[in-house]
């Protein structure tokens, strides 16, 4: 028998194992899996799952995609019978992005057992009585929206729209540089302190925890950012903190970048996340914000911007996301 959850609570304090179904439609994509993963096991830990995540990454487009999806779950629920799961996807339309076949595979997971996380859903997407009622509604009413969406996408294609990884426009929700913390500090990002604190951090003066204590985040927040930074050389580390420190003055003046829900950002925020999302992730690979800029982005609208913070936030237009 089908066990019957109705929130996220829930599973999570039932042990759910969280299934990271990632998805790209062609070869060209295919290196913007990574960060896509990255992304669902942040929301996996985010919303309090605490079993180790199976990752499903998937290279195929349209229905093909969908299926395939629908083939590794079922393979893994056959492998372990007896333990109970929570497929992760990054937003309704990486289920399906037609309604009729994206309300089947619910029904088809739903009856697997296995509810449905969405980055753009507030609770379980789930079959009658899995799942919540209200969210049953929201999804439907988005995956509405992706259908209509996706003729519009194919016409971009076709219309020689730059590739949005290329440019610099890597998938995932905007990154928190704790603006809070930076104004308490008087100007001294997070970021920064950790790279100052190594120090301490190496003589056993300072412990992991009083750190995170000293810098008013979570173990969990400062071991992440902790070990991103100690990865870079160390002249791109300097330039990576040069750069969070004027993406925090920005957000100063214009708010932060990851206000949820993302409905709410204004027109600045957006411009501001879209010229250093990129960065943020890539530092090595893409020119940096604050002085060199990218002006690929802004031709992604069909307009000529220079891609730097400054020009983001005095012409936003130029940056703003698809419709």
């Amino acid at each position: 028998m089908v066990e019957v959850v109705t929130t996220i609570k829930d599973a999570v304090a039932k042990g759910y194992i969280p299934i990271l179904v990632g998805r790209v439609s062609t070869s060209k994509q295919r290196k913007a899996l990574p960060a896509q993963m990255k992304f669902l096991a942040q929301r996996a830990r985010d919303l309090g799952f605490k079993k180790k995540p199976i990752e499903v990454p998937i290279q195929s487009s349209g229905f093909k995609g969908e299926l395939e999806s629908q083939k590794k779950i079922q393979e893994i629920i056959d492998a372990n019978p007896k333990k109970k799961y929570v497929a992760v996807f990054r937003d309704s339309s990486r289920i399906a992005r037609d309604t009729e076949n994206a309300l089947k595979l619910i029904r088809v997971f739903s009856e697997q057992g296995v509810p449905v996380v969405t980055g753009d859903m507030p609770e379980l997407i789930g079959k009658k009585p899995m799942g919540n009622r209200s969210t049953d509604l929201l999804f439907i009413v988005l995956s509405g929206v992706a259908q209509t969406g996706k003729e519009s996408e194919f016409k971009a294609r076709e219309d020689g729209t730059a590739d949005a990884e290329e440019v610099g426009l890597i998938e995932g929700v905007p990154r928190n540089l704790y603006l809070k913390e930076y104004k308490k500090n008087k100007g001294v990002s997070v970021h920064r302190q950790i790279v100052d604190a190594q120090p301490l951090r190496k003589n056993g003066t300072l412990s992991g925890r009083g750190l995170s204590t000293m810098l008013g985040i979570n173990d969990k927040q400062r071991r992440k950012i902790e070990e991103e930074l100690l990865l870079m050389p160390e002249k791109v580390r300097q330039e990576y903190l040069d750069v969070i420190d004027a993406i925090l003055e920005a957000e100063k003046v214009v708010g932060r970048r990851d206000r949820s829900p993302a409905s709410s950002r204004t027109r600045k925020q957006k411009a501001l996340h879209r010229v250093t999302v990129g960065y943020l992730q890539f530092p090595e690979k893409y020119p940096r914000p604050d002085t060199v800029g990218n002006p690929a982005i802004s031709r992604v609208n069909k307009m000529e911007g220079d891609g730097t913070i400054a020009d983001a936030i005095a012409n936003p237009t130029k940056y703003q996301p698809p419709r």
